[in-house]
């Protein structure tokens, strides 16, 4: 039955949520914690071995990492919302691609007040939903040489990264991030948002393009049906993440001194490009790992599926803890710890928001982010039930599924610096 124009049906019901994209989802917010906690970092002194070991580790799967997940999880969400529109009932693409441009203004919002606070990438994703809805559309085969073209600009973005690390330059992120004064703090990002954003959407693109295509397939939905791609993708892409990574990664962190230019800036502008494999293979590692725990879900799996599906708010109350601990204008824990302290904190913050988000799952309480995201998108439950009522699909959804999440980053995402611990991290430039 078609829509008759009415209220949009509302989001799915998370009974009905498959395992593999939230249990992805909850362990994204690990890897954003991890991305973003160094940020904060301002102490000096000379790296540990366990630092060196550390960021070395972090640049490898972390760093650069996150961010094509997010992204990959995002484009994925969207391909969600509409195919649940149209399940639904909303057959006609008008109303769809309103409800997805609608859902990305009040998204580009939410992350506008989120950088009062901190470095945000909600904003970006409302924003790349709003230009990028009608490629919801196009064909396979579109995507996937949009994707593929997508990545050149990749390797600008990697050179002009690499170059200001292995420089030493402070980036953004740190330099807001370290600042005596949070009013001072937050003009420097909303000053910093048109270049931010004109990077951010390029290096998210082709991640995004790729969630298109995989979920159109239900790949992450249905990975029993692709067990044998979701082995070779896990593989080859955390494989090429850590080769392409590795010479940034012993640079960054002092372990290898850096070839004269521009062969050492060359060897780390691979490091950027390599991430965008690094992200497909974490989410098709998450798949495989959702299809051996779907049947016999532990207690420690339903934790991190309830934390994916109300991953908005628990990436805000990431910013909110980080800031609260770290920053020079709250506790200013960032000019006494080391950057390996830092990432266990980033750990102990992300166990705590599983047991939080356990309690909220057993509470039958769904996150406020979301909450409000959702009545915002489609409007009050009452309004949604008369558009029932009066012929229009029932509940479809949104969910955390398209939510930002990138993580905060920048798409968060850290790098190591010139030295581990140190503030003239890559990653405090342009986010995991």
């Amino acid at each position: 039955m078609k829509s008759t124009g009415g209220p949009s049906p509302g989001p799915v019901d998370v009974r009905t949520r498959s395992l593999a994209p939230d249990l992805t989802r909850g362990y994204m917010l690990l890897l954003i914690a991890l991305a973003h906690a160094p940020l904060f970092i301002s102490a000096t002194g000379d790296a540990t071995g366990a630092d060196r070991l550390v960021e070395t580790v972090r640049s490898l799967l972390v760093d650069q990492r996150a961010r094509p997940l997010f992204a990959f999880l995002f484009g994925y969400g969207l391909v969600q919302i509409m195919m649940r529109q149209q399940a639904r009932g909303t057959e006609e693409w008008g109303p769809i691609r309103r409800l997805i441009s609608r859902r990305g203004v009040w998204m580009m919002a939410i992350g506008l007040v989120h950088t009062v606070l901190f470095v945000d990438i909600i904003a970006v994703y409302g924003l790349v939903s709003i230009l990028f809805v009608g490629l919801l559309r196009v064909s396979d085969r579109a995507l996937l040489w949009g994707a593929g073209l997508a990545m050149l600009p990749t390797l600008g973005i990697g050179w002009i990264v690499a170059g200001g690390a292995l420089a030493g330059e402070p980036g953004i992120i740190t330099t807001s991030m370290t600042m005596q004064d949070p009013w001072v703090s937050a003009a420097h990002r909303f000053q910093s948002l048109p270049v931010e954003f004109a990077g951010r959407i390029l290096g998210v693109t082709p991640a995004l393009l790729m969630g298109f295509w995989a979920a159109r397939r239900r790949i992450l939905d249905e990975p029993a049906r692709y067990r044998r791609p979701l082995v070779a993708t896990a593989v080859a892409g955390l494989g090429t993440a850590v080769l392409g990574g590795l010479p940034a990664a012993l640079m960054y962190s002092g372990l290898w001194t850096p070839p004269p230019a521009p062969l050492g800036q060359l060897l780390a502008t691979l490091h950027y490009p390599a991430g965008f494999a690094g992200g497909l293979g974490w989410a098709a590692l998450m798949g495989l790992l959702a299809l051996r725990l779907d049947a016999a879900r532990g207690r420690i799996a339903t934790a991190v599926e309830a934390l994916g599906q109300r991953s908005m708010s628990f990436y805000l109350l990431q910013s909110v803890v980080f800031v609260g601990l770290f920053t020079p204008y709250a506790l200013n824990l960032g000019a006494e710890l080391s950057v390996t302290e830092a990432s266990l904190v980033a750990v102990g913050v992300w166990v705590a928001s599983l047991v939080l988000a356990d309690l909220m799952r057993r509470a039958s309480h769904r996150g406020p982010a979301e909450i409000l995201l959702r009545r915002l998108t489609y409007g009050r439950p009452a309004a949604a039930a008369a558009g029932a009522a009066a012929g229009v699909a029932g509940p479809a959804g949104g969910g955390p599924g398209a939510s930002p999440g990138t993580g905060p980053g920048t798409g968060p995402g850290t790098g190591p610096g010139t030295g581990p611990g140190r503030p003239d991290s890559p990653g405090a430039r342009t986010g995991g």
